[in-house]
């Protein structure tokens, strides 16, 4: 049965993860956004694109999915490695949370669209500009001229609260909806991961289903849309370059900190390499149907060369092409575009749960209901800013500019601070076999590409630019380095030490949470640190339980190297605990706590604990080598004496229960005469005592019955103890006179 449970995990497991690296691209950026700044920048933006793509993006999605693996559901915490930098996982989340905001701003609007044409026919009644009578004309008798997507929704939707509360009213009730829903779907990570799963897949069906429409169409009608023209001058233009830059973090949610954390809580199983080019794979092919579905669309002739919304070009592009193609059936020309719009809907959120998912990493109490109605809050507000600025500042101004410097101080923490040759260790541990040393390489070089590439653009400004009045370029990277250096100051003043030099190396040095939340998994990664510290060699026999690597080398018996750390052959893999997720198994031995109960390389303790046992039958080490009644515990000692063997808090707690059951009410009357202060606590950190049969510190009559047992976190000075110890010699000695 165990075997059958092996092989089915994996499969589960792996078909899983793919799943959800499909749903996972199934976003607003890929659907909605890369469309947008074709539509934009021309088919010329496609050459910075796929070179930062290859460059950035998947260099970076490799190291966020590996780092996620190995920390498992610690992930949210990467600054544990460089406390210094951990103001840049700050960032990546605010920014995560307003990425959230702006997406959920545009996303009302499509659901606005959907409302719409369920009640009303195309053209709306209320976008149309002039009406002339005309008996032979459609529209019951009347000529209708009708206005563009991006006129329409100044007419309708975007119209300022001072000259119309009803559309602002209907975007305000439009938000609470969205943000009631996202809360509802971020309650928990289980919640969480089938909402991406359902969102995803009905987005999917819906995309490729719109999307097969058009071709059949195009098709049968013969006819092929335009591409987008092809303009070589704007590859010396910055906003160019980083566009494209901050599409590639949109695109495969890199930056914010996402991927590390759904990495370390649904896809901690599976191979990272491996993953990761699985979700590049579905991040491209999703990108590709997208581009053909809006190819599509923006073959109409109302579609304006510059829109004046040019952020929502994608979502009034589809009113475009449902007022200029005319269908045979009316109910069909409302739900094509309808279905559409439903379409983008589903796919913010999809973006906005990963979003929130991702931000309320930064809050421990009440996390989704305390960022989503902060959200909703901020989102309302942004409402009452004229023509729609304020969610068109967020997109690209600050959110591009915050996730941009986030990822660059969160690659330097982990390549620079935390050390190439640290994370070469980890990854190896994490992926069972080396590492190619060229990703070292290239995750070190790529702050360096992306500081020039955010300078560039900082400094560059264009009369066109209609943003710039509002907001400059340069202000979210000030604020990133602000709050950056302000956590950095507070971490540094945590550090205690002679001087500032001192407490700054300090803060820089991993944090003993560093390291995978899994016990089972940590203690692994420790003892496969320090042996790789020492001596250097690896043991690629670790297989994280549950993956397909160690299903196969269970089968083909992959344990050869273990003896070289001084495991048994013949070894029980079923330990305790072994049935977590990311247990991998002891490859250097026994467990930490098995090998402080072995007791072989003691025998002197050996020889002394078989006379004990002979002559008073009590097991355990505890007992007396005189016929005398069993005396009650004694009183912990300190000792400096490190080489005596060591037993677990759970073999300690077993036998002073088996000991108290065997006393006579005599014996445990005398027992709790015993202070408070000398009893050891089972719940206190230290874990092991250590059982000393040496003769040397207590006296001679006093050794000869007893054996002493130091307590490690002893608060009692030696001194306390020796005379405790006295006196209970002395009580025991005035109690057996009679008898003598």
């Amino acid at each position: 049965m165990k075997r059958l449970a092996i092989r089915v995990v994996p499969k589960s497991s792996i078909f899983r993860g793919v799943i959800l690296c499909l749903c996972l691209n199934l976003t607003f950026a890929n659907v909605v956004r890369f469309p947008r700044e074709l539509q934009l920048h021309g088919s010329a933006f496609l050459v910075p694109y796929v070179i930062l793509l290859l460059l950035v993006g998947l260099p970076v999605v490799l190291l966020e999915i590996s780092l996620g693996q190995f920390l498992g559901q610690g992930s949210a915490h990467m600054w544990r490695a460089a406390p210094f930098l951990k103001g840049a996982s700050l960032v990546g989340r605010i920014a995560s949370w307003l990425a959230a905001i702006w997406t959920s701003m545009q996303s009302v609007i499509a659901l606005l669209y959907i409302g719409m044409l369920a009640f009303k026919s195309v053209p709306l009644r209320e976008c149309s500009k002039s009406v002339t009578i005309n008996p032979q004309a459609i529209y019951n008798g009347y000529d209708v001229q009708q206005s563009s997507g991006q006129e329409c929704l100044k007419l309708t939707f975007l119209r300022p609260v001072w000259r119309s509360s009803l559309y602002f009213g209907l975007l305000a009730l439009s938000l609470i909806l969205l943000w009631v829903i996202s809360m509802v779907c971020t309650h928990s990570g289980k919640i969480n991961r089938r909402s991406i799963y359902l969102f995803g897949f009905v987005a999917l069906v819906v995309l490729i289903f719109e999307t097969g429409w058009e071709v059949t169409k195009a098709i049968n009608e013969q006819y092929f849309p335009d591409l987008w023209p092809f303009h070589p001058e704007s590859f010396a233009d910055s906003t160019v370059w980083f566009n494209a830059l901050v599409q590639v973090i949109y695109s495969l949610n890199i930056g914010f900190g996402a991927v590390p954390v759904l990495t370390g809580k649904f896809l901690y199983k599976g191979d990272a390499i491996k993953t990761s080019f699985v979700y590049m794979f579905f991040n491209i092919l999703i990108t590709a149907i997208a581009v053909l579905f809006y190819v599509f669309q923006f073959n109409n002739s109302f579609t304006e060369s510059h829109p004046f919304y040019p952020e929502l070009s994608t979502l009034t592009v589809i009113y475009d092409r449902a007022i200029s193609v005319q269908e045979s059936d009316p109910t069909l020309h409302r739900l094509i575009p309808a279905l559409s719009f439903t379409m983008i809907f589903i796919s913010s959120l999809v973006s906005i749960v990963i979003y929130i998912y991702t931000s309320t990493r930064i809050i421990r109490k009440h996390p989704n209901y305390t960022v989503c109605l902060a959200g909703l809050v901020v989102a309302i507000a942004g409402l009452l800013c004229p023509n729609y600025i304020f969610p068109r500042i967020l997109d690209t101004r600050i959110v591009g500019s915050l996730a941009v410097c986030a990822m660059i101080f969160e690659i330097i923490l982990i390549i620079w601070v935390y050390g190439s040759k640290n994370l070469y260790t980890d990854l190896e541990f994490s992926l069972g076999r080396p590492v190619l040393k060229a990703w070292l390489f290239i995750w070190g070089f790529i702050p360096v590409l992306l500081m020039a590439l955010l300078c560039w653009w900082s400094i560059t400004y264009y009369d066109s630019d209609l943003l710039i009045d509002y907001f400059p370029k340069w202000l979210p990277v000030v604020f990133s380095l602000t709050v950056i250096v302000l956590l950095a100051c507070v971490e540094i003043s945590k550090q205690v030490d002679y001087n500032v030099f001192s407490m700054i190396h300090g803060a820089t040095k991993p944090s003993k949470d560093w390291g995978p939340a899994d016990p089972l998994v940590r203690h692994a990664w420790k003892q496969w640190k320090s042996v790789c510290e020492d001596t250097g060699e690896r043991d690629f026999t670790l297989r994280r339980r549950g993956t397909k690597d160690y299903t196969n080398s269970i089968k083909k018996g992959q344990y050869t190297h273990s003896h070289k750390y001084g495991a048994s052959s013949n070894r029980n893999l079923s330990t305790a605990g072994s049935n977590s997720p990311n247990y991998s198994g002891s490859v250097f031995g026994d467990s930490a706590i098995e090998e402080d109960m072995s007791v072989e390389k003691y025998p002197h303790y050996n020889k002394h604990s078989s006379q004990q046992q002979h002559t008073t039958g009590v097991h355990g080490g505890y007992g007396l080598d005189t016929p005398p009644p069993p005396l009650p515990p004694l009183p912990l000692t300190e000792t400096t004496d490190d080489s005596s063997p060591r037993i677990s808090a759970s073999s300690r707690k077993s036998s002073r229960a088996t000991d108290h059951t065997k006393r006579t009410p005599s014996e445990r009357s005398q027992a709790d005469l015993l202070p408070n202060g000398r009893k050891t606590s089972d719940n206190s950190f230290g874990s092991r005592i250590d059982i000393m049969p040496t003769e040397d510190e207590v006296p001679t009559a006093f050794a000869r019955s007893t054996a002493i047992v130091r307590n490690p976190l002893a608060k009692a000075g030696h001194q306390n103890h020796q005379n405790l110890a006295a006196r209970h010699y002395h009580h025991h000695h005035l109690s057996s006179a009679p008898n003598g």
